[in-house]
Order: structure tokens, then sequence, then C-alpha cells
């Protein structure tokens, strides 16, 4: 039967075979990667996506237009931002349900991998056994790998896995236009078109897409040979949206500060970094062992000449050779290294975004390329050489890798489990090199109230980086909470001369005084951090509060009544403005703002109701 007939197609997708295998992906996958759904949030990004972002709690009209220019982190990306929101209406804050999305995303990416290696294996040949061999060990790798844990676990990078989910649906559908269904081309080169562009919508690292179109084209599908007008007028939408989608990529991580400079980080750097990627992320897939979520960025004084550069760099020279070489006679493998090098170009760090050297997460659609690689040689290892012993050690082999990478797996999960989890991994293989790391764990400390151990961790974050004004802000803070109040108003003046702009640091240091009873200077700091900031709610909360305990009761009315203009769920603005209603003997008004805070969930109004209720001549 010639393989562009409908019944073919047909026959390849719905079959028994079919299904039985993708079930069988699907249920490994979701036993190996079920220990994430035990896992809390972390505190890295999870908060401005989820559990900190008040915008996502209705689906409503107002919602719409936030999200049509909604910048979350630095990145444009509403269809994953949309699908945060549909979680949250379904289960809240419930960080179950969160993973439980990002692991059947990835189970269905995995049977996806499964169906797209089955398709590009019947436009070469049709041999059903080795192309169910080849594609089912694909999937299983890819979908078990230690490497897809990041992408999985971490809550926030559910644009991983859904842009993956659109992109390996674009390929699949690309495939169906060009070789398997004919008499339906137009229905799915749109398909493949608006796969794309939801996987856009999802994550802007889907731009590569087109040229991984191209070079399908080129093997195996091999049409550069007789429709070349064809292949450029059918691919000018897919650029066009690349082009746009990348020209909005730079606009809002600009926006948002994250691309770094040239002055901040050489060309000569991003040169070093880049050539090493490409050498690690295969590392990292061959021997997945400490695998974190941020690895240091090499230092400015990293040399072009040294040997951390050159032997990646000749690795790198001999990798592009057996490309070329395999053109004529294994075109397979040149497809598997240009793909690869083709699907981390966005992310290798020629244009630095963030601090970070790599990460686990931007291998995620690049690994198809090496897994494809191994399902091939342990399938036509299996099927068709070698005597009875060796085939039999051949599949001993197989099932000790699909151990190793689910034991690693599962242990890698439980480096997600929390924030002082995932943050204590980070700094025990980096102690000396990311203070960013040593913040985000004392941050995590104080949520969890041991303050000793946050501040020893900002401590270790301002000794890495002396210029830290977070780590020096949140120190501070620590210490106050702690009453070492002159210490704490020590950093804050450090922080201050870093940067005597930041409204923060002058809250901050108006709070340490207001503990040591200075009211005038804690007033005066507040004062500065309004000037500096007009919309800083807490400043003008503070200040209020100052002048509510100094009877300055005109004063502290006007704060709040500011803080709740520009707030108006601010819960304590209208607590606060009850107790002053009280003292002026405007029972009534007390009373409305009382009810006003109790519903925002503020716990001190809902008790003085209850508790007052005859007093405030509440039935």
């Amino acid at each position: 039967m010639h393989p562009h007939t409908k019944n073919n197609s047909s026959r390849l997708l719905f079959n028994k075979t079919f299904y039985t295998i993708s079930g069988l992906l699907a249920l490994i996958v979701l036993s190996v990667f079920s220990s994430t759904l035990d896992n809390n949030f972390v505190n890295w990004d999870d908060n401005k996506y989820i559990y900190e972002n008040p915008n996502i709690k209705l689906i409503n009209v107002s919602f719409f237009k936030w999200l049509s220019k909604a910048i979350v982190v630095g990145n444009w990306h509403p269809l994953t931002v949309l699908s945060h929101t549909i979680d949250y209406q379904i289960w809240g804050l419930n960080p179950f349900g969160h993973h439980l999305t990002n692991l059947i995303i990835h189970a269905f990416n995995t049977i996806l991998v499964f169906l797209l290696v089955r398709l590009l294996l019947r436009t070469v040949h049709d041999g059903p056994k080795e192309n169910i061999w080849t594609a089912s060990l694909t999937a299983l790798f890819f979908g078990l790998h230690p490497l897809r844990v990041e992408s999985v676990a971490w809550a926030s990078e559910r644009k991983d896995v859904l842009c993956a989910f659109f992109y390996l649906l674009s390929l699949i559908t690309y495939l169906f236009y060009t070789f398997f269904c004919k008499n339906k081309q137009k229905l799915y080169y749109y398909l493949s078109l608006t796969c794309f562009l939801l996987a856009l919508l999802s994550k802007p690292m889907a731009v590569t897409l087109p040229v991984v179109l191209l070079i399908l084209d080129f093997f195996p599908l091999k049409r550069s040979r007789s429709k070349i007008q064809v292949i450029i007028i059918e691919k000018i939408p897919f650029y066009l949206l690349g082009v746009l989608f990348c020209a909005i990529t730079i606009w809002s991580q600009n926006l948002d500060g994250a691309i770094k400079t040239l002055e901040s980080s050489p060309l000569s750097i991003r040169i070093f970094v880049a050539v090493r990627a490409y050498v690690i992320y295969f590392e990292k897939f061959l021997f997945p062992f400490n695998l974190t979520p941020i690895y240091p960025y090499p230092l400015s004084t990293t040399s072009l000449a040294s040997i951390d550069f050159v032997i990646p760099a000749l690795i790198l020279m001999l990798f592009f050779y057996m490309i070329i070489r395999s053109f004529k006679k294994k075109p397979v493998l040149s497809v598997l290294g240009l793909y690869y090098i083709i699907t981390l170009l966005p992310v290798i760090g020629i244009i630095k975004v963030g601090d970070q050297a790599l990460a686990d997460r931007y291998s995620y659609l690049a690994s198809l390329a090496p897994t494809l690689l191994c399902g091939l040689v342990i399938s036509n290892t299996l099927i068709f050489y070698g005597n009875r012993i060796y085939r039999k050690t051949t599949l001993t082999l197989l099932i000790l890798i699909v151990f190793f990478l689910s034991i690693n797996t599962i242990k890698q999960l439980s480096i997600w489990q929390d924030s002082i989890a995932l943050w204590s991994h980070e700094t025990k293989l980096y102690p000396d090199s990311i203070s960013r790391a040593y913040l985000k764990l004392g941050l995590a400390y104080d949520d969890s109230d041991n303050s000793k151990m946050a501040i020893k961790s900002y401590s270790k974050a301002i000794e890495i980086n002396p210029q830290y004004r977070d780590a020096l802000n949140n120190r501070a803070v620590a210490y106050t909470g702690e009453g070492k109040y002159l210490m704490a108003i020590q950093d804050l003046d450090k922080a201050l001369k870093l940067d005597s702009n930041d409204a923060i640091s002058y809250s901050s240091r108006g709070n340490a005084y207001f503990r040591l009873g200075d009211m005038k200077k804690a007033i005066n700091n507040y004062s500065k951090a309004i000037s500096v900031a007009p919309q800083f709610v807490d400043a003008y909360n503070n200040r209020g509060f100052v002048n509510y305990t100094l009877k300055n009761m005109a004063q502290a009315r006007f704060d709040f009544h500011k803080a709740i203009a520009l707030d108006s769920n601010y819960s304590e603005g209208y607590y606060t403005l009850a107790l002053i209603d009280l003292q002026d003997g405007a029972t009534q008004r007390a009373v409305s703002n009382l009810k006003k805070a109790a519903q925002l969930g503020n716990r001190e109004a809902q008790i003085y109701l209850q508790k007052n209720k005859t007093i405030l001549g509440i039935k």
C-alpha cells in the first residue's frame, strides 16, 4: 500500500499497537514522576506566576485585557499564563493540581515523541518491527531522562512542556501535510501553522521550528530536489511568525532588564559559554549527575585560550565535521546533529538573558536528537545484529539504562520538594559561586520562621557579592525581626549607598527606627520612600501607623486612605481606618471598614468583629 493513502495513515495512527505502547509509555512516565505531586511550590518564579499573582484569580474581561499585554518574569507567553489561570480555577493554590497538569502534558509529549519518530521512520522505510522498537525506546528515554525533571517538577516551567506539546504537534501535522495525507494537505498545513503559533504563545523558544522544517524537507522527506519554490512559499508564514516573536521576546526581556549588556557580559565570555554549553548538554545527557537549577556563569577573567574552552571547541569542531561528512552516506546523523544545534541556538548564551550559563530545561526539545540516536542504535542491535547472547546482553543493558534513568529521575524530583530542599542542593554543589541561591534559601527560611538560618544564608550571599542589595535588605528585615535594629540599620545604610533611590530600603529602615522608638526618623524614612516611589502602598501604611501611634489622626487617616486608593484590597488599611473611626466615634463607618477588612482576610478585623458584636451593634 502506498504510504500516502488515507487508509495507511489511519492504520498508522489508530491501531492496537499504537494505543498499547502509548498507554504503557504514559503509565511508566506517570509512575516514575508521580512523586512530583507531593512537592510544594518553590520561591523561584512560582510566586510571580501563581501564588502571589492576583491576576490569575478570575477569568473575566479584565483578565483577558491584562493577559494580552502581561509580561511575567520578562516573558510574554499568554497561553502559558492562561493555563495557570485555569489551574487556579480548579485547584486554587494547591500545588498538587499545578504539578499534575505539568506531568500530564509531559506524558502526552512522550506519546507524541513516539508518534513523531514512527512517522519519521515510515518516510524512510516500511519496517514496522524496527520502527516500533526505535520509536518506543526514543520516547522512553525522552520521557524518563533526569534532564526532564526541571521542566516537569517546576510548576512555573509549564511553558516548557506546553511549548513542546504544540511544537511536536506542529512537526507531526507537517509530516501529514507533506507525506502522509495528500488529500487533506491544506488542512494539515494550517494545523501545523496553528500549532506553531500556539507553541510560540507558550514559550518563544519555539522560533526554531521553521528551520527544523527545512531540515526535514532535506531528509527524510527529500522535498528539496524538486519543490524549492513550494518549500519557500509555504515557509513564509512560519518565518514571519518567528521573526515577530523574536522581536516581542527581545522587547519583553529588555523591558524586564533581563538582557545583559556587552559591558556586563563581554562577547568573548558569551562565545566561551555557548561553545561549552553545546558539549555540556550532551555530557549531561550521557551522565545526568549533579543536575541543578542554576549553573554558574564563568568569571569575566575567563580566557578563550584556556583549556576549559579549547577542548570543548575542538569537540564542537569535530561535531560539525561529522555533520558535513555524513550528508551523503548517513544523512540521519547530519539531520540529528543540525536539529541539536538549531534547537539550542536561542538559549545558548550569545544573547545573554539571566545569570545562568545553561539550564536543564533548555534541553527539553534538543534532547530528541541524542535520544533518537540511542533508540536507533539499540533497536538495530536488538533486531539485526549479533547472536542470541549478544542480543540478551543488549536487552539486559537496556533494562539497566531504564532503571538507571528512573532512579536518578526520582532522586532529582526530591530536590524540587520545596524551596529549602532546592536551594540547599544548589548551594551544596556550588557553595561559593551563586549569591542568588543563598538569597532564595534565606527567603525560604524566612517563610518557615527560621530567622537564624535566614540570616546565615543572606550573610553568605553578601560574602559572595558584597554589593547585593536584595541580600542586604532581606538580612536587615531578618535582623529587625530578631530585635537587632542597629545591625539592620547598618545593612540598610549600605544598601542605600549602592542605590539612593531604593524605596524598599527606606521603608525597611523606617521600620527599624520605629522599633527603636525613634518616630521622627521612622516618618522621615517612610516619607523618603514615598517620594521615591509614590505608588508604594506599604510606605503609606507604615507612615500611617506611626502617625496613628503618635495620635496624629488626620495625617494617619490621610495615609491609610492613600494606601487603600492605591490598592483597594489592602485589608490592613481598612482595619486601621476602622480603629481611627472608633476613636472618632464614627461607629457605623468603623463597622463598614472592619467588615471590608474581614472580607479581605484580615485576621485582626475578623477577631475584633467577633468579640465586639454587641458594642458595635451587629446582629
